[in-house]
């Protein structure tokens, strides 16, 4: 059986089944299709490198208007990735976190739902020179620059996207800065 990779898309509905409610001909989406429902626990599909695909309407979202289909078809394992990480890490409202990484894909998204979703009272985040700006327009209240600055305080916390730092660690933690993980 041949597999054809990937697993995130953004598409245009061009067909649909009889029993489809959510989506209509013509609609902009986006979705992750792994689902790993299945009874043995696998996953269930993927193929989203194909030219056509079919989806089951609940593994997808009506694609913003304001986003590109490219940027679309980017968010949604990330943004799981991201979420996981905080359920893990059992965060919760008004607690502080330090984002390790927080310019790549998933950092950005951890700023993101740390200050607007989870609601967290301080976030920091670390990134090179260049994009210092960029992630604090992202909702970080303190951005470190990490080729520059050694950072210490205490967190609820760490939510690690480069691996540098090993895992997601709960509870309270000092961050000493990269520079002393080396």
């Amino acid at each position: 059986m041949q597999v054809v990779p990937g697993c995130d898309m953004a598409r245009v509905v061009v067909e649909k089944g009889s029993g489809v409610t959510k989506f209509d001909i013509g609609d902009e989406v986006y979705a992750n299709i792994q689902d790993s429902s299945s009874e043995d626990g696998r996953l269930k599909q993927l193929g989203t490198l194909a030219e056509y695909i079919a989806v089951e309407e609940n593994l997808g979202a009506k694609k913003l208007e304001n986003i590109s289909f490219e940027e679309a078809a980017s968010l949604p394992l990330a943004v799981q990735t991201a979420m996981e990480c905080f359920k893990t890490g059992g965060f919760k409202e008004g607690q502080t976190v330090f984002v390790v990484g927080g310019a790549g894909r998933v950092g950005t998204l951890a700023v993101q739902l740390a200050k607007h979703f989870y609601e967290a009272s301080l976030v920091v985040a670390t990134t090179s020179t260049a994009k210092v700006e960029f992630v604090r327009s992202l909702g970080a209240d303190k951005v470190v620059d990490y080729t520059k600055t050694r950072y210490e305080d205490k967190f609820d916390l760490l939510y690690d996207t480069t691996g540098t730092i090993f895992t997601i660690f709960s509870l309270s933690y000092y961050i000493l800065g990269l520079e002393e993980l080396k």
